[in-house]
């Protein structure tokens, strides 16, 4: 598995990175946020499309050349936000709520993991 530094990672890996610290922010203040208002769709909207971007980007990060068990993470993870969307879509909030606080738990979990001082998120978050 190769491991980066920031000024060696290839784009997609930097991409990958910089998406998933702006999810885990982001996706804080989403959910501390009032419920339903215009600000709360817009930072969800982008949320949502970060989240894709993440899960969908993985897929062209491989150790050794293979998929792995994390990839059967980011395909689930397409799954729950894309039963989110249609949840809220059709008027479950209540199913939209569970899965996007799930998603975002989920999302927490992976970037503790990240955060280990060899990989490249450990490094871009503390130096």
């Amino acid at each position: 598995m190769a491991i980066y530094s920031i000024d060696t990672a290839p784009l997609h890996i930097l991409v990958h990175a910089g998406a998933g610290l702006s999810t885990v922010l982001l996706g804080g203040a989403v959910l501390a946020r009032r419920k339903g208002t215009t600000t709360h769709r817009v930072l969800g909207w982008t949320w949502f499309a970060l989240m894709y971007l993440i899960a969908i980007g993985s897929f062209w990060i491989r150790a050794d050349g293979g998929l792995s068990w994390i990839h059967g993470l980011s395909a689930s993870m397409t799954v729950t936000l894309s039963y989110a969307l249609w949840a809220i879509k059709t008027g479950r909030v209540k199913g939209h709520r569970i899965a996007v606080t799930c998603a975002y738990i989920g999302l927490c979990v992976t970037a503790a993991f990240t955060m280990l001082p060899y990989r490249l998120m450990g490094q871009l978050v503390f130096g």
